[in-house]
């Protein structure tokens, strides 16, 4: 495994390098490496976190199912319905959401969004809600949920989703293993 140096690491491990008679030039120009490679580091740690997404996954699960481990091994989901059906539904939940592209709608809200992947299919057998930025979409995902009366599984918990407080707090686990993934990157 390498050990990558943090910042203050490696700058302090220079200093010893680099004594006081080194020209100040030389200097300069690690300072200035230095300041290049941080910045790089942090646009990937930017990146990383908005390209990384919470995903809830929707499809037909049994009802009577407590767990995802409840279903039976040859258990067929059966299908949702049209695809057209399923978007205006979700329309009616949230009129701002943008399904110019039926494959795959947004939805925007203040300090997050949420994009929903119904595929190619005129028949869609299963979604999934990708959900990036502030707490808000969680009670936007659950109010689509109840509309469509339909089961999702957290990628977060491996299991059912469930609304309200449970929903909130597996997305703020997911957003701070994300935040930890992302610095991790950047040192």
């Amino acid at each position: 495994m390498v050990r990558t140096c943090s910042r203050r690491e490696f700058s302090l491990a220079e200093d010893k390098r680099l004594s006081r008679s080194t020209f100040s030039p030389i200097r300069r120009k690690l300072e200035v490496r230095l300041l290049r490679r941080s910045s790089q580091r942090f646009r990937e740690c930017a990146r990383i976190t908005s390209i990384m997404s919470w995903d809830i996954f929707v499809q037909d699960f049994p009802q009577e199912a407590k767990t995802v481990s409840d279903i039976p091994k040859d258990f067929r989901p059966r299908s949702l319905g049209e695809r057209s059906a399923i978007i205006e539904r979700i329309r009616a939940v949230v009129p701002a959401s943008d399904f110019s592209d039926p494959s795959w709608g947004v939805i925007d809200g203040d300090g997050w969004s949420i994009e929903v992947n119904m595929g190619d299919e005129k028949e869609c057998h299963s979604f999934a809600f990708h959900v990036r930025g502030g707490d808000g979409p969680v009670g936007v995902v659950e109010a689509i949920l109840q509309d469509l009366g339909l089961r999702a599984v957290d990628s977060g918990t491996g299991d059912f989703f469930v609304g309200g407080s449970e929903a909130l707090d597996s997305f703020r686990k997911w957003r701070a293993y994300r935040d930890q993934v992302a610095g991790e990157n950047s040192t």
